[in-house]
């Protein structure tokens, strides 16, 4: 991603990424709690599930015909790109924290830092065990203190 320069003109545009590269399974570091969020899901109509089942129904009475179906409606669309970082490098401490620091690290314009602070770590199945072991041991595998323990919310998801 690119940072445009200082709005009063001066400076250089700088690249920079919310990307961490890799070849395994995905996982996404997210900053959730603030106005500018990196997803946004606007709901119009609540999910509303319906069936036609009663024999009072003539596709039921007559042909054994029932019918089940759901509505919603709505909009989901991206936010904030600075609240968001995605990584498809081994999920282990050390690419856990450079992806918190990076995102930590951003600045805007003039150099301003954001203040972003990672709160959501958004795994598939293929890394939750990672996860937990990341986040839920209080010791590492050598017996010291782990300092990711709790550090952020896990969520587990079987579409990512």
């Amino acid at each position: 991603m690119r940072t445009a320069p200082p709005n009063d003109g001066t400076g250089a545009v700088t690249n920079v990424s919310n990307v961490q590269a890799g070849a395994g399974a995905p996982w996404v570091l997210l900053c959730t709690k603030r106005a500018a969020a990196p997803l946004y899901l606007q709901e119009r109509v609540k999910p509303q599930f319906d069936s036609i089942t009663s024999p009072n129904s003539s596709g039921v009475f007559e042909n054994d015909l029932y019918s089940f179906g759901g509505r919603w409606r709505g909009e989901a669309a991206f936010g904030f790109w600075q609240c968001a970082f995605g990584s498809k490098a081994a999920l282990d401490a050390a690419n856990f924290t450079a992806a918190y620091t990076a995102m930590m690290k951003v600045k805007g314009d003039g150099q301003r830092k954001l203040g972003i602070v990672p709160d959501t770590l958004l795994v598939g199945p293929d890394n939750l065990s990672a996860a937990e072991t990341l986040l839920k041991a209080q010791q590492n595998a050598n017996g010291s203190s782990n300092t990711n323990f709790n550090k952020v919310n896990l969520v587990v998801t079987p579409w990512l």
